[in-house]
């Protein structure tokens, strides 16, 4: 496809990938003798944005198969990232404006000079988050005519090849196999330096499974490929558990349904459980082991597991028994309105099941109970291969209190980590349960790029904001977020907004997500429309990125000392 722009024109050449790899893309001039690549410095670029807007209008065939939203976010992350080149020509004289106009060209290559006149070198360095070398990495370059073969990096994490061509870039690609070992010790070990962020000539890359990695680079300068370690969170918040209890309740389905494509072979699962504060410490921490171990034999089809939990060896208060039986029994999708024609519940069930109907729960009925019942909460069709390690966190590393919106019970939650299954979890975790003082868990905080929250639908209602907490230096405890409904406003005091890792996350309760809305910042007379009369549904599938104004009217308009 050849697009006219004010400053020439593009040909692009689109090849449709699984999940929209970056790397289907390429862009190429179309014969213009001196080209400039540009580049963005963040995904908070308005070129960028503009950009991948302009893009995504023109290309109908793609947006066809994938929402509008879902193509300009993909496009505005390559282009931050460096893994989407746009090829220009050199603006000419005489012509007209647009965004063409607008982007910097590239820096001048460094010094090193090619071999010949026709030649050209490429250099690539592999580094970890931390920006340490990552030496031995196997990286292979290739342009559209020739290819460089395996390259390794030396010591200082670098490889570098002269090439008998002239290239003004290549697509270059890094051996994850050959990242395993030299990370694994590095981050098996909590780590306390700054990560690096993606900037012009460094590309952000995830260690997963068999997902590759590549990026587009320059001739003649040097790109960085900084790894991160892959870690993805999923937090089961609210009612999911009875009360000391590890039973989990039906409500629960929806929520691991929605795991599904996280448990394959691919990853290694970590199960942490947490509990309320509203017993004491010797009796929350191992109640937080108890219902992460549930999870755990749910996932294995360990029914063996949940039969304990009758025993007479199990405490009162933490032994199943009628009561588990009946929520069992009754969250049946084929129980009837009425179950009088058979006697009871317990009679329906067994009549149903071809077992003998003597109306009580005995061990063969309540086997097979429990089966059905772990079959129907388990995201898979049968148990899963994956490893899964479970430990409690009890009352440690709990939510905030309810001032900030947050419901104690919602404290009452299971975290599920996912990581790579080559590395496992890293690092790795305690025997049975975490400390207050733990650094294993802000560790795995850190790493875990992505949250899922799935909440027990009593408590689904409300809407949840997340800002990153490097504002907090510039902005004052008296700055409040203010979220007007056609039921009310509810405002909630920046200084009060739980700290969740590197964000300040404000939660509105009793908030419809077909309710129009309208959001302000405000610090004594001062406001900032954040948006307005807007949908929550309408916002979530709007443009990226969402806060591209919002955050930088919260620093430079409410920001400091008054």
């Amino acid at each position: 496809m050849t697009l006219s722009t004010p400053d020439g024109r593009l040909q692009i050449d689109w090849a449709r990938a699984e999940r929209m790899h970056p790397e289907a893309l390429r862009f190429s001039d179309d014969g213009a003798a001196r080209i400039f690549a540009c580049r963005f410095h963040d995904a908070f670029d308005h070129g960028s944005h503009r950009l991948a807007r302009f893009l995504a209008d023109r290309l109908p065939h793609v947006v066809d198969r994938c929402s509008r939203a879902v193509v300009i976010r993909e496009l505005t992350l390559c282009l931050a990232s460096g893994r989407l080149l746009a090829l220009r020509r050199e603006p000419t004289y005489g012509r007209g404006g647009g965004w063409a106009r607008d982007m910097p060209a590239q820096p001048k290559a460094p010094s090193r000079a090619p071999t010949a006149p026709n030649a050209s070198w490429f250099e690539v360095e592999v580094v970890d988050e931390v920006g340490v070398p990552i030496p031995g990495a196997r990286v292979s370059l290739r342009t559209d005519s020739q290819s460089t073969g395996t390259l390794v990096t030396d010591g200082n994490g670098q490889a570098h090849v002269d090439v008998e061509w002239r290239e003004s870039g290549a697509s270059c690609s890094v051996d994850p196999t050959s990242l395993i070992e030299p990370l694994r010790s590095r981050w098996d070990q909590p780590r306390q330096r700054e990560w690096l962020d993606r900037g012009p000539d460094r590309s952000i890359h995830l260690l997963h499974g068999s997902d590759s990695i590549q990026a587009s680079v320059l001739a003649e300068r040097r790109h960085t490929f900084v790894m991160r370690p892959w870690c993805t969170r999923a937090r089961l918040l609210g009612l999911y558990f009875d009360i000391n209890k590890a039973f989990l309740l039906p409500v629960a389905k929806a929520a691991l349904h929605s795991l599904k494509d996280l448990l394959c072979d691919e990853h290694e699962l970590l199960i942490v459980g947490h509990t309320d504060e509203s017993g004491d410490p010797s009796y929350n921490d191992p109640l937080s082991l108890e219902r992460a171990a549930s999870v755990e034999a749910l996932l294995h089809d360990d029914v063996a597991s949940w039969l304990e939990w009758y025993g007479t060896g199990v405490p009162d208060e933490k032994r199943w028994g009628v009561h588990e039986d009946r929520m069992m029994m009754t969250s049946r999708p084929d129980l009837p309105e009425a179950t009088s024609s058979y006697g009871s519940v317990v009679h329906w069930y067994q009549a149903t099941r071809g077992l003998t109907v003597d109306g009580y729960v005995g061990p063969v009925t309540r086997e097979h109970l429990v089966r059905e019942y772990m079959a129907a909460l388990r995201p898979t069709q049968s148990a899963l291969s994956i490893p899964i390690r479970s430990i409690g966190a009890g009352e440690s590393y709990a939510l905030s209190a309810s001032s900030t919106g947050v419901d104690p019970q919602e404290r009452r939650r299971v975290e599920l980590f996912f990581f790579d299954r080559r590395l496992g979890v890293q690092p790795p975790p305690p025997p049975s349960t975490l400390g207050p003082n733990d650094t294993s868990y802000e560790a795995w905080l850190r790493r875990a790029r992505e949250t899922r929250d799935f909440e027990e639908p009593n408590h689904a209602e409300r809407l949840v904001l997340e800002l990153p907490d490097d504002l907090d230096e510039g902005m004052g405890g008296d700055v409040s977020l203010v979220l007007a409904t056609g039921s009310g406003t509810i405002a909630i005091k920046w200084g009060d907004a739980e700290r969740d890792h590197d964000h300040r996350r404000f939660v509105f309760q009793g908030v419809r997500r077909d309710a129009v809305t309208t959001l302000k910042a405000a610090r004594g007379p001062h406001e900032v429309v954040l948006w307005e009369s807007q949908k929550l549904d309408e916002l979530e599938d709007d443009g990226f990125p969402m806060w591209l104004t919002a955050v930088d009217a919260l620093s430079k308009n409410l920001g400091g000392k008054e």
